[in-house]
């Protein structure tokens, strides 16, 4: 409708404006008309009319021109604006739903691949430095993931601190170059010690690769995965804490023997089950009293460090 619009404005204006100049012509260089509408007073109201009606038709396209582009800009804002997260600033999640819609009902080619992105960083960004700080790592992330897709890909905010990528040609290829691109723009982000650090995770799918024809699956899989990859690194870290935890207690054994800590000593053998209140009372007390002793010897040893 707006195309027809614009054409029907376009055709008017190049009409009139030839009318007019071919009148123009007509009137002041090609005939003694001219001549006439000044020693005429008639002629001359009659000619003023008419000229007043050519202007007032000029001026009625150009309201017409002005209030189309003004509805035309309206309209681009309201797409950018119902297309765009408002924090991101790229597509956001209705944006993504509709390039899914174009492939619900058909296969999806086999280059295509996906991958979902999750910005793990931004919790605690938002604990220790609140929501806007938050918004700001958002938006930069946002940002990076722009400056490496290159415009090659489809770049969205699928909600909260997870985003999506979605490759329709050459996946395999250019989604890991996008993956390198993304992990170079990050550490030279956090090389800046004013930036809040970007620690992120990702899964990816490809759909010749899964052998996966909707896209709705390709997204789910490579949603999956990410899950599994930051599940994975989670054990892996809490793997870590504890094989540290006890080289530090092995080291305090060495520096510190906890019998020097016990007034008395613990009887850890359990009782036979079935257990009693008591019993249960009883091996509570003696694991917080070991406890207490640990916490007391790593205080100990840090305040001899400090020293």
């Amino acid at each position: 409708m707006m195309k027809k619009f614009d054409q029907m404005k376009t055709l008017e204006l190049v009409v009139f404006m030839g009318f007019a100049a071919l009148c123009f012509y007509q009137i002041v260089i090609a005939s003694d008309i001219y001549q006439q509408i000044t020693t005429d007073e008639n002629v001359m109201h009659l000619c003023i009319f008419l000229w007043l009606s050519l202007f007032l038709s000029f001026a009625c396209i150009f309201v017409d021109f002005s209030l189309y582009s003004k509805q035309n800009q309206n309209i681009a804002n309201l797409a950018y604006a119902a297309n765009t997260d408002s924090v991101a600033r790229i597509a956001n999640r209705y944006s993504i739903d509709s390039i899914i819609d174009e492939y619900a009902e058909k296969e999806i080619p086999s280059e295509m691949g996906a991958a979902m992105i999750e910005l793990t960083s931004l919790k605690d960004v938002n604990a220790q430095y609140g929501r806007v700080e938050g918004n700001n790592l958002i938006r930069s992330f946002s940002i990076i993931l722009s400056m490496a897709s290159l415009d090659e890909c489809i770049v969205g905010r699928n909600g909260g601190n997870r985003f999506i990528i979605l490759y329709e040609k050459s996946s395999d290829l250019h989604l890991s170059v996008f993956l390198d691109r993304l992990a170079d723009k990050v550490r030279d982000y956090n090389a800046n010690k004013n930036n809040h650090p970007i620690e992120y995770a990702f899964g990816t799918a490809y759909a010749g690769e899964d052998e996966i024809t909707s896209i709705t699956r390709l997204i789910a899989l490579s949603s999956m995965r990410l899950t599994d990859n930051i599940n994975g690194a989670n054990a892996e870290e809490e793997a870590s804490e504890e094989e540290e935890d006890d080289e530090s207690y092995a080291i305090l054994d060495d520096i510190f023997p906890i019998e020097d800590f016990i007034e008395e000593p613990l009887d850890l053998t359990p009782a036979e089950p079935p257990f009693t209140k008591e019993d249960i009372a009883a091996i509570g007390a003696q694991k917080m009293q070991i406890v207490d002793k640990k916490r007391a010897r790593i205080s100990l040893f840090k305040r001899r460090m400090a020293c």
